[in-house]
């Protein structure tokens, strides 16, 4: 049954059935072959083997993949002329002539910038030592003359100044210490005269706006030297100074005698008081001519009193702060009723008055000059929150046997609707005459 299902009868055409090779499967009945175009020729791809006979196709594909592989160092082995000719020994052959030129170029770079640096610095070294000697002969001068400013001392400027001696009330050694003091490097400068030039420097040495003197330097390259010096110094200070007659003065420690003193004018200007003294006070003027440098001045006053000097610089005779009594009291006292007296204005004008004149005796001048000023204060206006506190006594001042003053200076403050004034900022002398055993207050005035 199974032959008669696998098998297919050909139609009978009178020719006998043809097996085929394999005992197992019959031929197709294929048509006759049609023929193939011709192709090009082609000698270089290998054709495809053909199946031999009764061998099955996917067999033979089978079997080809059943084929091992071969290694790759049986295919290196195998092809020894493709393992020669590879790229890897190119590759390692072009790393060594590139690390060889860089060696060559670092080092070949290495020396050029050697002698580059070298160069340079030969260069700058000759640069600097140039730039040292000019500067060396640009300040060789300079610091010729400030070596020689150095050594200098109060001695040479004195011997430079006459004989070192310019006054009789300067002493050598006075001299000497105040030029030195004067030329300190300290106190003074140098600067460029105006005659100055390369070839022959000169130099101006001044304290402050006081030129003291020109100097002069020769020479040439590093050498120099001063040369010559011109002390613009001179002796021309007058001082004169005004004390009372029984004062003795001395300048720089030596006293002065009639040949420096002259009789001058009364320092006491008030006229009122002077026509009542008696036997004043005189004064004179010691003056002393060619000093080199400013003196120092002692005043030496009579046994028993003091001295002082007024803004003007004369000297006044004072009794001393043990001996003045309450008359500095008594002035302060004076002084800030009368400006009480004055800052109230119509305000109790009668009472404030009476104050101020209880510290004075009816017929003097002072009496009289506060007492006619009632018109005009009893017209004026009056403030409030009077301050007359700031108000003290200075030197008992003695002009006369019979006179003496007291300078009270005042700072009288008050208020006027509800605003601060200063109403008076200044100095009274109150003066005294001498009556009996006491004295009074004669005369006043606001200087």
């Amino acid at each position: 049954m199974g032959d008669r299902q696998g098998r297919h009868l050909a139609p009978d055409t009178g020719a006998s059935p043809r097996r085929s090779a394999s005992p197992r499967h019959s031929a197709p009945e294929t048509e006759a072959p049609r023929p193939r175009r011709s192709a090009p020729a082609q000698t270089d791809i290998p054709r495809r083997r053909r199946p031999e006979e009764g061998e099955s196709p996917r067999r033979r594909a089978a079997e080809k993949s059943k084929r091992p592989r071969p290694e790759p160092a049986e295919k290196e082995a195998r092809s020894p002329r493709r393992r020669r000719s590879g790229k890897k020994p190119r590759r390692t052959l072009f790393r060594r002539i590139l690390l060889i030129y860089l060696a060559i170029l670092g080092v070949v770079t290495g020396y050029l910038q050697l002698r580059l640096w070298l160069y340079l610095d030969h260069s700058q070294t000759q640069m600097e030592q140039e730039a040292a000697n000019k500067k060396a002969l640009f300040q060789a001068p300079q610091l010729a003359f400030e070596q020689w400013w150095d050594e200098q001392t109060g001695e040479d400027w004195a011997a430079l100044c006459s004989s070192g001696q310019v006054s009789p009330v300067e002493s050598r050694e006075r001299v000497t210490d105040y030029l030195a003091s004067l030329f300190s490097p300290g106190s003074a400068q140098a600067y460029k005269d105006a005659s100055f030039t390369s070839q022959a420097p000169v130099y101006l040495i001044k304290n402050g706006d006081l030129p003291l003197a020109r100097v002069a330097l020769s020479g040439q390259d590093l050498d120099w030297y001063v040369s010559n010096v011109e002390m613009l110094l001179s002796a021309d200070r007058s001082v004169t100074v005004t004390v009372p007659a029984s004062c003795t003065v001395s300048f720089n420690g030596i006293q002065l005698d009639e040949q420096y003193r002259q009789p001058a004018e009364s320092i006491l200007q008030y006229e009122p008081v002077k026509s009542q003294l008696k036997t004043p006070v005189t004064w004179v003027d010691y003056t002393v001519d060619g000093l080199l440098a400013e003196p120092v001045i002692a005043v030496t006053p009579p046994e028993g009193f003091e001295t002082i000097q007024d803004d003007d610089g004369n000297y006044l005779i004072t009794l001393p702060e043990d001996n003045t009594g309450s008359y500095p009291l008594q002035s302060v006292k004076f002084v800030r009723a009368f400006l009480n007296y004055y800052m109230n204005g119509y305000h109790n004008t009668w009472n404030n008055l009476y104050s101020v004149l209880a510290y004075l005796d009816e017929g003097t001048q002072a009496y009289e000059d506060v007492e006619h000023t009632y018109s005009s204060v009893s017209f004026a206006s009056y403030y409030l929150d009077i301050d007359t506190t700031k108000t003290q006594a200075g030197n008992v001042i003695v002009w006369a046997n019979n006179c003496f003053s007291v300078d009270v200076t005042y700072d009288a403050d008050a208020t006027m609707m509800g605003e601060p004034v200063d109403y008076a900022n200044a100095t009274m002398r109150v003066y005294y005459m001498k009556s009996g055993d006491g004295f009074y207050i004669s005369h006043f005035e606001t200087l």
